[in-house]
């Protein structure tokens, strides 16, 4: 039996995901370097992510070469890959300790309502491409890996609170404890602020998260994790006919268990269980319609067992099964208050073979039969040659796919008009918004890749470069069936078809340089071109995306960062006309000091400096539906104890 010194010994360390290099584990979920690594991995840790001065997760993302960020309420965001999204993002995967948060019943993910503090993630391991091979139907143009920080790392006590204009009200409390053979730690967070200039988008959302890790004996260990989030939000436009201001409230949960058998740091059993549950109540009211219920209750239960191994110095596998049912209950999105399922299995492997001492390959797959979309296959091989200790080029090939959501494949979204109505309407008529096909394929994407990962460890550079071509076939589009016979001639039924094919092609550059002690400078940029008969798909994904942090520590108790964004315009699907291009500055100086013989931080953050920022834009005949982001200022404190 092994001892658990050996077993410490064998695990990688803090130090090996925090240097400029680090060990990933979202490419392959095997243990590996960025030179090892079959996919372009961005890290973002928790230097940067203080650097950035963000509030929420959502906005880290920015910092990610070729991805977008945007907001239809100060509530609601959503992030994508080279573009081709609407509100909903439904080709992201995002995971958090491995758990899926994606959103089955109309795709994407509830940024706002993740129950988890950014002031509790230790780093977000970014995947830029698809990954379907390890991650499964919706790792389609990438995915965003979570990972939380242990519980045996954090302070007994953390208070932090931030207070600034717009509304800004933010609380947070957590407790740490670190024992021979139990942590946890239980973070309880409270988020406020008034949204968007011109929009009725306040939110307040409170939020509490346990976890828990119990070393069981020697070689078993049990990690539980709980969380809940809840509050009311505003949604809705001032004098607005269709959408008229209203409130909405949400909750959201899930449990999460994770056994792991470890004999060695290179073999290891996992299985996991997880669930997932949204609840969203809201009376939708309008003055051309009569108010409606449109609530509903997505909920996600998901088992996985997998398994590690190294069976010669040169070669490793990881393989495993798993088992999700998918649940979605609205009478407003799909017409009927029965519950609607689709349950999925899969299987999936990776293969890691050093064919030889420079030479790596990985070859990887996934099949997953799903009752919505039928059998896939997602297989994806990977060559990495080392030319150096401290340079690797790196050649893929992939194919994935998306599992349609339960508002494409079975919406039946119906109005009732609002009296007095015309003659030729009987009272009581439904109109009919949207319905679904019933018999939508998935979207398929095959994605050909060559990289290069570079380290100069004399200047303090590290260097990332990945060239793509990405083929996208099936994908599935909103589209607006023939007129019903009078009376119901008014508002046309829209369906989702699979209907468009697209193709990209971009250039992707990550450099990290410390050219001081104390020092860091990210930068990221992304050329992108799509080609497609859909001038919409073009039009949805900016040319040229640009970020640049920089971060220094002036002394030991002052530190300041800046960041720059810059995105070509663009237009996100479905919103009207386009974003122009636009530039934005952040901000942030912090100052550490001893209160009472205890750590304490106080800094300020200015987001949009100069003010000049745009989100979604709506209705093409309504210049007065912008998402107007004014600049935004606060103070954070935050006390450790």
């Amino acid at each position: 039996m092994l001892s658990v010194d050996c077993l410490a010994a064998e695990l990688p360390t803090e130090e090996d995901f925090l240097s400029d290099m680090p060990v990933v584990l979202s490419g392959t979920r095997l243990y590996q370097s960025l030179h090892e690594s079959p996919a372009a991995i961005t890290v973002l840790d928790r230097e940067m992510i203080e650097a950035s001065g963000a509030r929420e997760i959502w906005e880290l993302l920015r910092l990610v070469p070729g991805f977008q960020v945007g907001s239809e309420s100060g509530h609601t965001h959503t992030i994508t890959h080279h573009g081709l999204s609407d509100q909903f993002s439904r080709r992201m995967q995002v995971l958090v300790d491995g758990r899926s948060a994606y959103n089955t019943a109309i795709g994407g993910v509830e940024w706002t309502d993740l129950p988890l503090a950014i002031d509790d993630i230790e780093r977000i391991e970014v995947i830029r491409g698809p990954n379907a091979a390890t991650h499964g139907p919706n790792a389609f143009f990438g995915v965003i890996s979570i990972i939380t920080r242990h519980p045996s790392v954090v302070p007994k006590h953390t208070v932090r609170v931030n207070k600034g204009n717009n509304g800004i009200t933010d609380v947070l409390y957590r407790f740490g404890h670190s024992g021979e053979r139990l942590d946890y730690r239980l973070t309880l967070n409270r988020l406020a602020d008034d949204g968007f200039e011109t929009r009725h988008d306040s939110k307040t959302v409170r939020m509490a998260n346990l976890a828990a890790d119990y070393q069981l004996n020697l070689r078993d260990r049990l990690e539980v994790q709980l969380g809940y989030s809840e509050g009311p939000r505003q949604e809705g436009f001032r004098d607005d006919l269709l959408q008229e201001r209203n409130t909405v409230d949400k909750h959201n949960h899930f449990q999460q268990i994770h056994w792991r058998r470890v004999t060695t740091s290179e073999d290891e059993w996992s299985l996991q269980f997880s669930h997932n549950y949204e609840k969203r109540s809201e009376i939708r009211n309008g003055a051309l319609f009569v108010p409606f219920d449109a609530g509903g209750t997505p909920e996600r239960y998901d088992l996985e067992l997998y398994r590690t191994q190294r069976h010669t110095p040169a070669l490793r596998s990881v393989w495993g099964l798993g088992a999700r049912r998918d649940e979605f209950t609205s009478k407003a999105f799909l017409g009927t208050t029965d519950t609607f399922t689709n349950n999925t299995y899969r299987l999936f492997g990776n293969l890691e073979w050093r064919i030889a001492p420079a030479l790596l390959m990985n070859l990887g797959a996934l099949w997953e039969d799903t009752e919505i979309s039928g059998t896939t296959l997602s297989p994806r091989l990977a060559l990495n040659y080392r030319l150096s200790p401290t340079q690797t080029l790196r050649t893929a090939v992939s194919q994935a796919y998306r599992t349609p959501v339960f508002f494409e494949q079975d919406a039946d979204l119906r109005i009732e008009p609002a009296p007095p109505l015309p003659p030729f309407i009987p009272p009581g008529t439904q109109l009919q918004l949207f319905t679904g096909s019933g018999d939508l394929d998935p979207e398929r994407i095959r994605s050909v890749e060559l990289g290069y990962v570079g380290e100069f460890p004399r200047a303090g550079l590290a260097l990332d470069l990945r060239v793509y071509r990405d083929s996208l076939d099936d994908l599935i589009t909103e589209m607006a069936l023939p007129p019903a016979p009078p009376p119901n001639t008014i508002p046309p039924t829209r369906t989702f078809i699979n209907e468009q094919e697209a193709s990209v092609t971009g250039v992707e550059a990550q450099l990290q340089w410390r050219p001081v002690p104390r020092s860091l400078v990210m930068l990221g940029y992304a050329w992108a071109d799509v080609d497609s008969a859909s001038t919409d798909l073009v039009d949805s994904t900016p040319r040229h995306t640009l970020s640049l942090l920089g971060s220094y520590r002036f002394s030991e108790r002052f530190n300041g960062s800046a960041v720059w964004y810059y995105v070509d315009d663009q237009q996100w699907l479905g919103t009207g006309d386009p974003i122009p291009a636009y530039d934005r500055i952040d901000l942030r100086l912090a100052y550490t000091f001893r209160l009472g013989g205890k750590t304490a931080e106080l800094s300020g953050v200015v987001q949009n400096l100069f003010d000049d920022y745009r989100d979604f834009r709506y209705d093409p005949e309504d210049t007065q539906r912008n998402n107007l982001f004014e600049r935004q200022a606060y103070l954070s404190l935050r006390l450790e104890l």
